[in-house]
């Protein structure tokens, strides 16, 4: 019988096959109960025997040695050979309703001898045809002597072995290679982010880059970074949704992780793979994908955040591996999410020490409480109205909240004092500044502030104490500190007089110019917003605390 399909895809090497064609043989397809799939290009006269009710039953009845062997070779009519090439060769899957467990590929040779003998003859007077015609449309050459055919049979046997395995080991080496590619992508990423992993970077910047390598390497068409509102050392993360992707509009990654959970009573804490949104049991999930997967960041014992991806972009499902990746990054997220919670920390405590030591040095005078807190303030916000960047406007303001740190080295009763000064006592006041320097220069991470507590009373003329320093020698945190140091003293109410004016204060800041104060810098305070500096003023006044301005 023969089967109209012929297909070798997937059942013989393409080497194999093409050294078939390099040596004219053309293979056959065993499909069980006698069935044969021929190639289009076989002779007339090796389809007629293939076709022919002889090699039929002959194939039959060895079908099952021929099912037992990796390879064989069997003389099934007189002169007929049949070489098949088991197992090792037939990888493709099997259809539905076949006779074979496998389909076996197989090559048929005729011995030349048998042309002109019997069984030959009567296959051929069966078919019809002239024995003549087809013997010289066959050629002598594709005929050999059993002794041929035994060792053509060897070397096909070894060469099919050979070509398999080569096959086998070039798809093992690429999948080897494969792997070894997208590990190398998540070392990297998780490399990246280690080292890239400082608390003093802008935390949002740091996770949507984050987002976005993960995104890159996992092969999801989109990520989202939800963080909860319950942590206040979370800053201006709190509450934010970090993303990376053509985002779902309207989602909110806390809530449906929240419901996911619920759905299925599992742990809260517990990372989620939702293989098919529409089976799932929560209704909101479909709208934005058909895989899903949540992971949340832990922190103290706490959820601060969930990570959830949606939908590979080559359709295939979230799985084991593409989690172990992303739970490996979240523990790196939690990380760095507690680093800045812990940075946070030691920033509160730091500006809570400097505020109470800056404080206990104000209340020494009644009439100067808050006056660090206030220059700290307008020193930070001229500072910003020169366009310095983020960290220098925050180092001015610290200097300062500790411009006046020096004081602490004066006598009370000096500072304190109704009336005008003796030059004895004068030249004590003179000294707070040196003092202040002293005492801050062996304190980590307080030397830069140092200018600005020398320098905050040298004048831009190069009358100021203590080095008659001029012009832009006075380093700029001086420069700064001074304007707001004298625009805060003339503002308030101090043992010796009254508040000045607010305008007749700025006018006067005006005039001093190029004298007392730098021209430009000048220039720019007088147009300041002082609306926040009056409420500093109020509060101070009435004892209610620090002024939250800062």
């Amino acid at each position: 019988m023969i089967h109209d399909s012929y297909d070798l895809t997937g059942l013989m090497p393409e080497e194999f096959l093409a050294r078939l064609e390099d040596l004219n043989l053309r293979p056959v397809i065993l499909h069980g109960g006698g069935v044969v799939s021929m190639d289009e290009n076989i002779s007339p006269l090796e389809k007629i025997i293939v076709s022919s009710q002889m090699f039929t039953q002959k194939l039959i009845a060895s079908e099952a040695e021929i099912l037992q062997k990796q390879s064989m070779v069997r003389q099934l009519i007189e002169g007929v050979w049949l070489i098949t090439f088991n197992s090792q060769m037939t990888r493709k899957p099997i259809n539905k309703g076949e006779l074979f467990p496998r389909r076996i590929p197989a090559i048929v040779l005729i011995n030349r001898t048998a042309l002109n003998g019997p069984q030959m003859m009567g296959l051929v007077k069966q078919a019809g045809e002239n024995i003549g015609a087809l013997l010289s449309d066959f050629e002598r050459s594709s005929a050999y002597t059993d002794n041929e055919i035994a060792r053509l049979s060897q070397s096909l046997s070894w060469m099919s072995l050979d070509t398999t395995k080569l096959e086998r080991y070039v798809q093992e080496i690429q999948s080897v290679s494969k792997q070894l590619g997208e590990t190398y992508e998540e070392l990297s990423l998780l490399y990246k982010l280690t080292t890239s992993m400082k608390v003093n970077q802008p935390p949002q910047a740091f996770l949507e880059e984050a987002l976005e390598d993960l995104q890159v390497v996992v092969g999801v068409k989109w990520f989202s970074l939800k963080l909860t509102e319950e942590d206040c050392r979370l800053a201006e993360l709190a509450g934010k949704a970090i993303n990376a992707g053509p985002v779902p509009n309207g989602i909110d990654v806390l809530d449906l992780f929240t419901k996911v959970h619920d759905a299925k009573s599992s742990d809260q804490y517990a990372s989620v793979i939702v293989d098919d949104t529409k089976t799932y049991g929560v209704s909101e999930l479909e709208q934005y994908a058909q895989h899903l997967l949540f992971i949340p960041l832990i922190c103290d014992g706490k959820c601060v955040a969930v990570l959830c991806g949606g939908d590979k972009h080559d359709g295939s499902e979230i799985n084991s591996v593409d989690y172990k990746l992303c739970n490996a990054l979240s523990n790196s997220l939690s990380i760095f999410i507690e680093n800045v919670m812990l940075y946070a920390d030691m920033q509160a405590m730091f500006m809570g020490t400097l505020h109470s030591l800056t404080a206990s040095i104000d209340a020494k005078d009644s009439y100067t409480r808050g006056h660090s807190e206030r220059v700290a303030y307008m020193a930070k916000q001229l500072a910003i109205a020169a366009k310095l960047d983020e960290k220098t406007v925050e180092r001015v303001y610290i200097s300062g909240l500790v411009h006046d740190v020096g004081k602490i080295g004066v006598p009370e009763m000096v500072l304190t004092k109704p009336g005008k000064l003796t030059d004895e006592e004068y030249e004590m006041i003179k000294k707070h500044p040196e003092i202040g320097a002293q005492i801050i220069e062996d304190i980590p991470r307080m030397q830069d502030l140092i200018p600005g507590v020398l320098y905050h009373h040298e004048r831009y003329d190069g009358r100021g104490y203590p080095y008659r320093l001029a012009g832009e020698k006075i380093p700029l945190f001086g420069r700064l500190i001074c304007l707001a140091d004298a625009f805060d003293a003339m503002s308030s109410t101090r043992s010796y007089r009254q508040k000045l004016d607010h305008n007749y204060v700025l006018n006067e800041i005006s005039k001093c110019a190029g004298a007392q104060f730098d021209p430009e810098l000048a220039a720019m305070f007088v147009k300041l917003d002082f609306s926040e500096y009056f409420k500093m003023i109020a509060s101070h006044k009435s004892g209610s605390g620090f002024s939250q301005a800062a």
